[in-house]
């Protein structure tokens, strides 16, 4: 049996967490918060057991009813990662790695 705090969900999920708590405890200036937005979509790929997501990423068929969901999540984590750089907020970001969490736990 595979240890669950050694499987590849808990470990993204766990990143995810520790990038939330650090975006939470201090104020970023707008060139971290490109870091902070690559590395949710880095923890994301290796949490879902995928080499990159993109639009064109599809969803298993269990998570059908999330598709609208799913296409709004890759829209906002494309459009962080590619903004401009002031145009990224803190509420943005959390809300993407609650989003991304979502993902990790429901994926199959």
């Amino acid at each position: 049996a595979i240890n669950r705090y050694r499987s590849r969900r808990h470990q993204a999920a766990r990143q995810l967490r520790r990038l939330k708590k650090t975006m939470l405890s201090r104020q970023h200036k707008a060139c971290e918060q490109k870091q902070f937005t690559y590395k949710i979509a880095q923890h994301v790929s290796f949490g879902l057991g995928k080499n990159g997501i993109l639009s064109t990423t599809l969803l298993p068929a269990d998570l059908a009813e999330h598709t609208l969901r799913w296409e709004k999540f890759i829209d906002d984590l494309s459009r962080a990662r590619y903004a401009p750089e002031s145009a990224i907020e803190n509420g943005q970001m959390l809300h993407l790695v609650d989003e991304s969490l979502f993902w990790i736990k429901n994926w199959p």
